[in-house]
């Protein structure tokens, strides 16, 4: 049996599973084969590293009408805005979103230049890695230039890819540089003017912003502020990579991503998470919470942490909740409920670290069966939910937001029974296959009521062994 006499939707599967290269090189086989496999390899698009390859990619889709008609997503990084794409070494370690000029992915940290052979690693991006004397100028006549080329090519390429379904925003290597600072605020205009473009149901449905930190988001969000509404757009999605205990002005942030939030009418899903994970013990992750929207359907969130402060997070957190009646679909994955000062210092005391259970006989103020309540009362359309190792914690330090070698996030943990005696990585793993740690028996029984009343509604949840408890505790 030939090739050619297989239908084009069997063959079209065929090639899914195959490697990206293995596709392209069945593009040589015959005309008919390369029109089936084209729309398969130009579905997805990473603008390239290095501005000026960017401008070369980006020019090319714009002259090509038949391939912008096949493109769906879009992922813009940060690197393509630096001025010499194909200068940078990275380690093996970076942002699990970035790859290498050389298209291999790569996961924690970035190394730009070499000096003497050895590779140099740098927070803030220098503009030409071997003359690190040059420093980023926003009023120079080359930059001006180069930033007008950017954005208007920029622009113009998304405008005419007119099946555009989802935009990726990345901030990747030299995130602290003045040049990817300018770089937001381009991305950010030029986002704004496409999705504000959709109408009908026709433009963009997703964003997703991934960052470093969530002060990356600061010039991103004030390049998408003005007038306008994002009629097309039905889902955000938030990833930042770890915690930023030194960037203070989260009220700043949280105004700027309510004001994105309230151009989305049609908002149905938003995802917020870090890659932060129980394993490390420094300082949780912070990210803005907004206001809540009526019409939203999804929402994840994932390893964070909520303080008990006057008008805290736990609060607004809350305040959301009650302001999100059609959610269908919520998952909630290792997030922790900061405890009192009083129980820290209480627990202080105790030189083995170990609280009795009767520490434990009443629920205070701010809880898990509190947040199950919450759910309970106002996700009166909630039909699925998913859980994972929901816990309480404490950080040490009058400060949150103080240097983290010194103020870490400590996990309130079972002193006996299977997790006694375990470590950090050998606890973590553990609770992987629980819904949540806690020593209050109000938040097992919660749990188990609102169980019951998404079950009555004909809804599901998937179920991952309930929460556990003990007799005696202790900060881990």
């Amino acid at each position: 049996m030939s090739i050619h006499s297989l239908p084009p939707e069997l063959l079209l599967y065929i090639f899914q599973l195959l490697y990206r290269d293995a596709v392209c090189n069945l593009r040589l086989v015959s005309k008919d084969i390369c029109e089936i496999v084209t729309p398969l390899l130009f579905k997805n698009v990473n603008v390239h590293y290095g501005i000026d390859r960017a401008l070369e990619q980006m020019r090319g889709f714009i002259g090509e009408e038949k391939l912008r008609g096949c493109i769906r997503d879009v992922m813009i990084p940060s690197e393509s805005f630096v001025v010499n794409g194909d200068g940078f070494q990275f380690h093996e370690k970076t942002f699990w979103w970035s790859v290498s000029v050389r298209g291999e992915p790569v996961v924690d940290g970035y190394y730009d230049a070499e000096t003497e052979g050895q590779a140099v690693k740098t927070g803030a991006l220098a503009e030409y890695p071997h003359r690190r004397d040059v420093r980023f100028d926003p009023t120079s006549r080359t930059f001006k230039r180069k930033i007008e080329d950017y954005e208007r090519c920029l622009e113009r390429f998304l405008v005419q890819c007119e099946r555009l379904e989802r935009i990726w925003i990345a901030f990747g290597a030299g995130w602290t540089s003045g040049r990817m600072e300018w770089w937001g605020g381009v991305v950010g205009r030029v986002v704004r003017k496409v999705c504000e473009g959709g109408k009908g149901g026709k433009g963009v449905k997703r964003l997703d912003l991934l960052v470093p930190r969530v002060g990356c988001l600061e010039s991103f969000l004030k390049g998408v502020s003005g007038e306008g509404v994002f009629e097309s757009l039905e889902g955000v999605s938030v990833d930042i990579y770890a915690a930023d205990p030194a960037f203070r002005d989260l009220a700043a942030i949280e105004s700027s991503t309510n004001d994105l939030f309230t151009k989305t009418p049609n908002l149905r899903s938003c995802q917020l998470s870090t890659n932060y994970k129980l394993t490390r013990t420094n300082v949780p992750p912070l990210f803005p919470l907004f206001s809540g929207n009526g019409m939203l359907t999804s929402l994840s969130i994932r390893h964070t942490f909520f303080p008990i402060e006057n008008d805290s997070a736990f609060d607004r957190f809350s305040r959301m909740l009650a302001s999100t009646p059609g959610l269908l679909t919520l998952e909630m994955t290792a997030c922790m409920i900061q405890y009192s000062d009083s129980l820290g210092r209480d627990a202080e005391r105790i030189l083995s670290d170990e609280l009795n259970i009767a520490s434990f006989e009443n629920l205070p103020a701010r809880s898990w069966a509190g947040i199950f309540k919450t759910f309970e009362t106002h996700l009166i359309n909630l039909r699925s939910f998913k859980f994972g190792h929901l816990m309480y914690g404490r950080h040490r330090g009058s400060s949150f937001f103080n240097d983290r070698s010194t103020h870490r996030a400590e996990m309130l943990v079972p002193a006996e029974g299977r997790f006694g005696g375990m470590g950090v990585k050998e606890f973590s793993r553990s609770v992987r296959s629980v819904e949540g740690v806690s020593p209050y028996v109000g938040d097992h029984e919660e749990l188990e009521r609102f169980r019951r009343v998404v079950a009555e509604r004909g809804g599901l949840n998937e179920t991952r062994g309930g929460f556990e408890g003990g007799q005696t505790w202790r900060f881990l």
